[in-house]
């Protein structure tokens, strides 16, 4: 009886041990990009096609399950399904989707920038002209600046400056 009730106190660790390394891998993002034709898509660890090539350009997932895509119409973040995240496009920096820097990256809605977190979850809402990277906690906005054209870069000019916090709380008000 001690015998199989040491077996049962096994199998019961190894089941329990077995449903939290599955929890853990079905909570990370482990999509990796392919090309096909020119064109990018999505395959999971094992091979299989999860989001057929159709992007001319792709990020990698971030650990919640977010990535930065290039179609036609533009840049978009797409969740692991393939589906567009509605209202969130990425910021455009050096042709490219905008980083994630410090948890937070750029995006635009109507002409204005905000910042999501790494989940796609608007963090400070769309506000701002101009907005820099987070750095150190901080990152500097601008309201009524213009972005002009620097070669192949551009740089805003004008407006009204001030630095936030994580949070989206003004910290060096506006001058």
């Amino acid at each position: 009886m001690d015998r199989q009730r040491h077996y049962l106190k096994a199998i019961h660790f190894i089941l329990v041990l077995l449903l939290c390394v599955t929890r853990a891998w079905s909570a990370g993002v482990h999509l990796n990009s392919f090309e096909k034709n020119g064109l990018y898509g999505f395959k999971d660890a094992t091979g299989v096609v999860v989001i057929p090539a159709r992007y001319q350009h792709v990020e990698e997932f971030t650990s919640c399950g977010i990535a930065p895509v290039w179609n036609p119409s533009g840049w978009v973040f797409v969740d692991t399904q393939g589906a567009t995240l509605e209202g969130i496009t990425p910021y455009v920096f050096d042709s490219g989707a905008d980083y994630f820097k410090e948890g937070l990256a750029r995006f635009q809605n109507r002409r204005k920038i905000g910042y999501i977190d790494s989940c796609g979850h608007i963090r400070i809402p769309a506000q701002f002209d101009g907005a820099f990277p987070f750095s150190k906690g901080r990152a500097d906005v601008c309201q009524g600046c213009i972005s002009r054209p620097d070669g192949e870069h551009s740089s805003w000019q004008g407006g009204r400056w001030a630095t936030i916090d994580v949070q989206g709380k003004v910290v060096v008000p506006f001058h």
